[in-house]
């Protein structure tokens, strides 16, 4: 299911999946080839959605990242984490084992 079907619906678990920079929130160049020069596409309507999702779940939320992706042309890509992964200190409500 997308994330846009989701709304006004809840589960006991949510996966959240493809939280990368670049995919969620998009972000697009603002020059060709300058990776220093980008901007997000919609950054509002992206974080409106991230919230949708992650507030779908009951019980829990598992938000899905990893240090490899597929980009759109079936080629194996370095993943970096989205923004949304360390927005507003998300990282602490994270589980943490007990080491």
């Amino acid at each position: 299911m997308t994330l846009h079907k989701s709304k006004g619906l809840e589960y006991d678990f949510v996966f959240h999946l493809d939280l990368y920079e670049w995919i969620f929130p998009s972000k697009e160049l603002t020059r060709p080839n300058d990776f220093n020069s980008v901007k997000f596409s919609n950054w509002t309507q992206d974080l409106n959605l991230h919230y949708v999702g992650i507030t779908r779940a009951r019980k829990g939320c598992c938000l899905v990242s990893s240090t490899k992706r597929t980009n759109s042309d079936g080629v194996i890509k370095n993943g970096k984490d989205s923004e949304f992964l360390w927005k507003d200190k998300i990282d602490e409500l994270r589980y943490k084992k007990n080491e």
